[in-house]
């Protein structure tokens, strides 16, 4: 298993809105976050590498996250939030506040379904209250109802 670690900067936006519309969200991050392409593709042994853009963001109350993704075939049947997103088409991120080996884990399906949890590096998941989970605001270009297998080019 590898571990990788990328420091970065989050650029704070949006600072004195309380919970910003999310159109406003996105085009905030569009115009003032550097976007992150993705680093690794772990877990899959085959060499196909969907095009994954991410922008990252925060103000006083809440840390914004925007993937602008492109692949070649797309599935989401998983509606229940912390299920098995992963076996659906998704993006994850890792973050860890302090570097250590403790981080917090989210995981999106491209209808954002999320997987959350936080956890020592080699130890089972925390995962959050429904409450908590209820919390996180999102937006899917693709909607929130599940699908089969489509293929195509999505974005």
């Amino acid at each position: 298993m590898g571990f990788y670690v990328v420091m970065i900067t989050i650029n704070e936006i949006l600072k004195g809105v309380d919970k910003p519309d999310l159109a406003q969200v996105s085009e905030t991050l569009d115009e003032q976050a550097t976007p992150l392409a993705l680093a690794s593709r772990n877990w899959i042994a085959d060499s196909y590498k969907p095009k994954v853009i991410a922008y990252l963001g925060y103000n006083d109350a809440e840390l914004f996250l925007k993937f602008v993704v492109e692949e070649e075939s797309i599935r989401a049947i998983y509606t229940e939030n912390n299920s098995k997103v992963s076996k659906d088409s998704c993006c994850e991120l890792f973050i860890s506040p302090d570097a250590s080996d403790c981080y917090y884990n989210f995981e999106f399906s491209c209808i954002s379904t999320l997987l959350m949890g936080y956890r020592k590096m080699g130890e089972s998941a925390i995962r959050p209250n429904v409450e908590v989970m209820e919390s996180v605001r999102w937006h899917s270009s693709l909607g929130n109802q599940p699908f089969e297998v489509k293929i195509g080019n999505f974005t």
